[in-house]
């Protein structure tokens, strides 16, 4: 079986330029249909909320893909570091599920405010994978002796058990 090949340093780069840029634009055009159906359907304060809540959160990942993309250059503008693969990081999955979504509901608002409350699904789904992934699994963990500590202490227990009868 042949030996998968691996990314090179400019290839992540190219990669994680591409995937900056159409989550970039991805981003706009849901702030731009959101900010037009502002100004034409509705123009009260909470809606004003709503277009402030979805730029922030999109600022907010994209900043995050951003920071993790971010190339190290050497002192002649050389390649050093790449930075994160951002096709394959799961918390890069995670903050791109957060543009889509916000971008979805931004798009959806036009039709009514509502569809908003649909965002709490992020934090349920973040509650949802942290238990099953890290909470969970830590509290269900054996102890770091395992089973030989437990075998010590059985065998001791048995010994005094046979001490007293």
């Amino acid at each position: 079986m042949p030996k998968a090949r691996k990314k090179g340093k400019k290839e992540i780069h190219k990669e994680n330029l591409e995937i900056i840029s159409f989550y970039q634009k991805f981003s706009l055009i849901g702030c731009v249909i959101q900010l037009i159906n502002f100004l034409i359907l509705s123009s009260s304060w909470w809606d004003m909320v709503l277009v402030c809540f979805g730029v922030v959160v999109h600022a907010t990942a994209l900043w995050g893909l951003s920071s993790m993309g971010r190339p190290l250059l050497g002192p002649n503008r050389e390649l050093v570091e790449a930075g994160s693969e951002l096709a394959t990081s799961w918390i890069a999955e995670y903050l791109k599920d957060v543009v889509i979504l916000t971008t979805g509901l931004q798009v959806l608002s036009g039709v009514t405010n509502y569809v908003w409350f649909l965002w709490l699904l992020a934090p349920g789904y973040l509650l949802y994978k942290a238990w099953t992934v890290l909470i969970w699994p830590w509290i269900t963990a054996e102890s770091p002796g395992g089973m030989p500590q437990a075998g010590m202490e059985q065998k001791a227990a048995k010994k005094k058990y046979r001490k007293i009868h």
